[in-house]
Order: structure tokens, then sequence, then C-alpha cells
């Protein structure tokens, strides 16, 4: 039963998705949503934005279809809504990053209403790291700010955004599969479809960019499947699962911080701007590349930690993250030393 609950909205999502991002790639022009190169960019001519108005309002209106599971599981549908319609108030007008932080945060706390909460980190060195009530809803919050905005951030190359979160999203359905877990498999596979049709759009020339309307919305998504999947999967696990958007995030912080700047300074500094520098602007060498190194780490990711292990492989993560924000720092040194980069 609940595999034809998901077939049905997967076909329904198969005919909306591409419909309603080809309608925002014609209504783009005319309603001020083109994205106009800048020092940041890695594109020549302005591209249309915003493809996330129309693939998350398919994915939301696929969703909607199986109305008894739609209602019952209506504060995440309509979290996501809430993260939706900030994303879209952002391509449209450029909000600040408290605007965005605020949308998140209301969205978070819906979320928590319906009962996914942070409130065990798992076991450390034989001793049980359970959350206060309090503790518990200031880390998820903290949690899902930090990983929503991370993925909006990486979101800088044609395919890149969309292939990582596949990537990620496959992992995560794998687990709901493995536990028969409908929300999981249910979030995930309408997201993972969605994205995947939604790359035919953006690969390398892209014909239209995701936008803020979707980059957050799919950091929420995979934050609340990730959340989820604590009930059968070690905590640790999600550092490797969605390792790219979160390594990229604390390498940038560390490198501002270390630089003296504003941790919401723009830049050119994050992973996709060095590999695509590396590969002498061969978009999609930087994009495999990254994508690659998520697959690693989602496979390293499946692995089953004893306690003992668990405390290796949180060691072991931060070693890879010193080692990334070594070689990243060493080569955007050297591309700087090369041609200094330019800043927005």
């Amino acid at each position: 039963m609940v595999d034809g609950e998901i077939e049905k909205s997967i076909l329904i999502s198969l005919f909306l998705t591409p419909l309603m991002i080809s309608l925002v790639i014609v209504m783009a022009p005319r309603i001020g949503l083109l994205d106009i190169p800048n020092q940041r960019s890695s594109h020549s001519d302005p591209i249309p934005k915003g493809a996330g108005i129309g693939m998350i309002a398919a994915l939301l209106c696929s969703a909607a279809f199986d109305t008894q599971h739609f209602i019952d599981y209506r504060w995440i549908f309509l979290s996501i809504a809430i993260i939706w319609i900030g994303g879209i108030w952002d391509d449209l007008t450029h909000s600040s990053p408290k605007t965005k932080f605020l949308f998140i945060i209301v969205a978070t706390l819906m979320i928590i209403y319906q009962g996914l909460l942070i409130d065990d980190l798992g076991v450390c060195l034989h001793t049980p790291l359970k959350l206060p009530k309090f503790v518990a809803v200031a880390f998820t919050l903290f949690a899902v700010s930090g990983f929503t905005n991370g993925f909006n951030l990486i979101d800088g190359l044609d395919g890149l955004s969309s292939l990582i979160g596949i990537i990620i999203l496959s992992a995560f359905a794998y687990i709901g599969y493995l536990h028969h877990d409908f929300l999981i498999l249910y979030l995930s596979g309408l997201t993972i479809v969605a994205l995947t049709l939604f790359l035919f759009f953006n690969w390398h020339p892209a014909k239209i960019f995701l936008g803020d309307s979707g980059s957050l919305a799919i950091g929420f998504i995979i934050s609340i499947v990730a959340i989820r999947a604590l009930e059968y999967i070690q905590p640790v696990k999600i550092l490797y699962l969605a390792a790219i958007p979160i390594l990229d995030t604390l390498i940038v912080m560390l490198r501002r911080k270390i630089r003296g700047l504003s941790t919401f300074y723009a830049d050119k500094t994050h992973l996709h701007h060095i590999a695509l520098r590396y590969f002498d602007n061969n978009v999609q060498k930087a994009v495999l590349l990254l994508a690659t190194i998520q697959l690693l780490f989602t496979i390293v990711g499946f692995t089953q930690f004893d306690q003992r292990e668990q405390f290796l492989a949180l060691g072991l993560y931060g070693i890879l993250y010193l080692l990334f924000f070594a070689i990243s720092t060493r080569m955007l040194k050297r591309q700087e030393e090369s041609v200094p980069l330019q800043t927005a």
C-alpha cells in the first residue's frame, strides 16, 4: 500500500516538475528572476533563477495527492512550504541572512512540534549523550539552520547541488527502505525525482538556476530525513552521509575567522570555487570531483561502528576536516598568488 502511494506521488511529480520549471524559465525575465553575473559567478550571461519555485511547488502538490499522509505530516509539509516561501522572497528581494534564518527557525520549530528533535547524540566512551529538552531544542535549531544554510552555499556550480543532493538523499532513502520508514522514503524519493528532473535543466551549461527557493528547501528536507534517520543510525554517520555541505561550511567559516572576516562575508573560497579554478574553469570536472568525494564519504557512512569505533569515526572525521582545510587553503593560496581572487 505504501509503495503504491509513493509511486502515485512520483508519477505526478514526473509530470508536474518539468512543467513547472519550464514555466519559471518563461516567466523569469518578466518578474526579475534573472541571475546577473558578478565577480563570484561562474557564468557570463544572465540566466533565469528560481527553479526551486516550480520544483518545490510540484513536490508539495504531488505530496498533497496522498491526502492522508499529507494531513498526518502536515507540520512537516507546512515547514517545507515556509522555507520555500522564504526562498522565493530571497530570490525576488535578495533578503539579508537574518531574514533567511528567521524563516528557517520558524520552520524548524514546526518540525520539532511534529516530533522531530535531536535529543540523543549517541554514546561516547561508554557515556550516553542524552540532551535535556531545552538543550535538544536549541541544538536542533542550530543544526538545521546550519545545514540548511550550508547546502544553500554549495549551490555555486551547474549541477552541483542537484548531484550532491541526489547522493545524500539516496543514502537516506535506502535507510528508510531498510527500516520501512514511510516518511524518510517518501520525502527522499519525491525530492530525488525532483532533483533528477531539475538536473536536465541545470547541467552545464545551465538553462536555469535553482535559486534559494530550491536550495534552502532541499537543505531543509535533508535535515528532516536526517533527524528522522537518527532513530535507526548512529549520529556520527550523519557527518559522513551529508559530508560535503558540512565540510564546506566548517572550512569556509574557519578560513574567514582566521582572516578576521565575518562568517557571512561573500567570497570565492568555497570548495567548488577552488575545484573550478583547479580544473581551469571546467565545471563538469569540478562537480564530478565533489560528487565523488561525497559518494566516498557516504560509503564510509554505511559502516557499522561499535561504541569505541563511533569515537574513532568522529576523530577520523575531525582529521579529514583538518586535511581538507589544509589542502584547500594551500590550493587557494597558490591560486590567489597566480590570479588574485575578487570578492563581491
